[in-house]
């Protein structure tokens, strides 16, 4: 799956590194939007997949891996645009464009999608996909889709600390 390798290789090239307290560079910048509007839209792509909860539809498997990717490449490119600094900007308006950032990125439509992911998962994990007993593709599709419950909750926590306005919504 191409897209899910993309996605991978730019989220481990552009997230911060560990003691990086701030993102100051234009270029970093514009690569993040970028990337994440690509991720935003593979994400997006799938709702309509992922919004069958209930109804026994399976993911393929190079459908679990492109939801995983993209939502990791949104956790870690979010975490970038937390981190904007505006060097001579007030605080005021540095949370007022990471608030808009947000805004623009994260559509309602997204946080729906990203819900519909953690459903899907949560699904699975009751033996939605599997019926009655645990066999092999259960334990093997286990932790992959305790990944993705924790990357989605992670991005809708970063979602609701960098766009207080919406946060209700969520």
């Amino acid at each position: 799956n191409i897209a899910a390798k993309f996605l991978r290789m730019m989220s481990v090239a552009l997230r911060c590194s560990a003691g990086q307290g701030a993102v100051y560079e234009k270029h970093h910048l514009m690569s993040t939007y970028l990337v994440l509007d690509f991720a935003r839209k593979c994400l997006l792509a799938m709702q309509p997949m992922l919004s069958s909860v209930g109804a026994c539809y399976t993911l393929t498997l190079q459908q679990q891996i492109l939801s995983r990717e993209a939502l990791r490449a949104i956790k870690h490119l979010s975490e970038v645009i937390v981190r904007l600094e505006i060097p001579g900007v007030a605080p005021s308006i540095r949370m007022r464009t990471i608030e808009d950032a947000f805004d623009h990125l994260s559509v309602p439509r997204l946080v729906q999608t990203i819900f519909l992911s953690m459903l899907y998962n949560i699904q699975a994990d009751l033996g939605g996909q599997h019926g009655q007993y645990i066999n092999e593709r259960f334990v093997k599709s286990s932790l992959a889709r305790r990944e993705v419950t924790h990357l989605a909750s992670e991005v809708i926590a970063l979602y609701v600390w960098g766009c207080q306005r919406r946060s209700y919504e969520v």
